[in-house]
């Protein structure tokens, strides 16, 4: 099911999120493309990055009425950029220290080769009002990234890795903000997903 880039954002605003995590599976003309990569927003600071962006961006024009309802954001506007920087330092921070917790877990996944924490403008990103990231798990394109995507152990390996990286993330910023976690709940979830891998590998 294809839900609209607005309509992504517009849930994580109206449930008052504390984090949005966006996962994509990525693609490329050059086959041999491979490797998984985590975002923030913020400027494109090389070529790659805004391809990367334009092509996620350009999933607007699957939606009806998209030159209306993102009539406000010019991919190729220099100063919609500059506005994009500026909403990106709110979160800023807390996005890029997600996304660090989840490239140190890429990088000990099996499977996966990870190419580092990135920024660029992301539409979906650019909509929600907290700090945000977005995966690309990596490259469907490349045959053999194909297969680790598809394969449902890796998944489940790839997942736990997000959620290992989440949890960590969630315990720093409440031990800085006073708050206290639901350790319970959070070994609970824990626990799930080591079940769940167990019955992937059986």
């Amino acid at each position: 099911e294809f839900v609209g880039l607005q309509e992504r954002a517009d849930m994580a605003n109206k449930h008052k999120g504390d984090i949005f995590i966006c996962i994509h599976a990525n693609a490329s003309e050059n086959k041999e493309s491979k490797g998984s990569e985590v975002y923030a927003l913020g400027l494109h600071r090389e070529d790659s990055q805004r391809r990367v962006a334009d092509r996620e961006n350009d999933a607007i024009l699957m939606e009806d009425n998209h030159k209306t309802k993102y009539s406000d954001f010019d991919s190729n506007d220099p100063d919609r950029y500059i506005f994009v920087n500026f909403l990106s330092k709110t979160h800023l921070n807390n996005s890029l220290n997600l996304a660090e917790k989840i490239t140190k877990n890429f990088q000990k996944t099996d499977g996966l080769i990870d190419r580092g924490v990135k920024q660029a403008g992301f539409l979906v990103l650019h909509q929600v009002n907290m700090p945000s990231i977005l995966i690309e798990t990596g490259f469907l394109t490349n045959k053999e990234e194909e297969h680790v995507l598809n394969d449902k152990e890796k998944q489940t390996a790839i997942a736990k890795a997000i959620f290992d990286a989440f949890v960590d993330y969630k315990t720093e910023v409440e031990s800085k903000n006073g708050t206290v976690s639901n350790n319970n709940t959070v070994e609970k979830e824990k626990e799930k997903v080591v079940e769940k891998e167990k019955n992937n590998t059986n």
